[in-house]
């Protein structure tokens, strides 16, 4: 599975451009199976309550009154990527302990990649946590019908954190982000410009 093997240098450009294509058309068919935007307006109107009179002013797009078919596709791409993501660690581990097992790989290079992977699944671990969480609060509210205006805030809001908490856990996990990071916030101003002591002549 990397790129000095034949196989997969051939095969990975439709694997990337598929994933393109599958999310380009599960977009397309939410747009079109979006109903009628003045019969739906009400209906949820009527479903949600206690509004503000605010509320009946807005512009309001309902994106579907029937949650089945999104449902359905959200399942099957959680269980396609979480597939996918198993399959790539799951070998990924393995190439490396095989490498390591018939001396390919030395111990200092083995110790670099088992260091490296440990960072890199806390880089993916706890951002993922941050879209998990969202999404399982809204399948339950979707499920059961139920509307809480201030949890479905509250989850808008973490998982639109996703991408600095992803920003801030790569720049802590890895140690020369880290570094470097601790040393722009640590250095002493005289550090940044320092002062040229020796005269410099020019002779024409």
């Amino acid at each position: 599975m990397y790129p000095r093997k034949s196989y997969w240098s051939y095969f990975r450009y439709p694997w990337i451009l598929l994933h393109y294509f599958v999310i380009l058309v599960g977009l397309v068919l939410f747009g079109l199976m979006t109903p009628d935007q003045s019969s739906a307006v009400q209906k949820v109107l009527q479903s949600l309550p206690c509004l503000p009179q605010d509320s009946y002013k807005l512009h309001i797009f309902v994106l579907a009154d029937d949650h089945t078919y999104h449902l359905v596709l959200i399942v099957i791409y959680i269980v396609a990527t979480s597939t996918e993501a198993s399959f790539f660690v799951t070998f990924t581990i393995w190439h490396t302990a095989t490498q390591f097992r018939t001396k390919i790989m030395s111990q200092k290079t083995y110790q670099m990649q088992k260091t490296f992977f440990k960072t890199l699944l806390v880089q993916m671990t706890v951002p993922a946590v941050m879209l998990i969480i969202p999404m399982i609060y809204a399948l339950i509210v979707v499920v059961r019908d139920i509307h809480n205006q201030s949890l479905t805030n509250i989850c808008i809001i973490i998982a639109s954190l996703h991408g600095f908490v992803s920003t801030i856990v790569m720049l802590f996990v890895h140690r020369p982000y880290r570094k470097e990071l601790f040393h722009f916030f640590t250095r002493s101003s005289h550090d940044s410009v320092a002062p040229c002591r020796n005269p410099v002549f020019v002779l024409n």
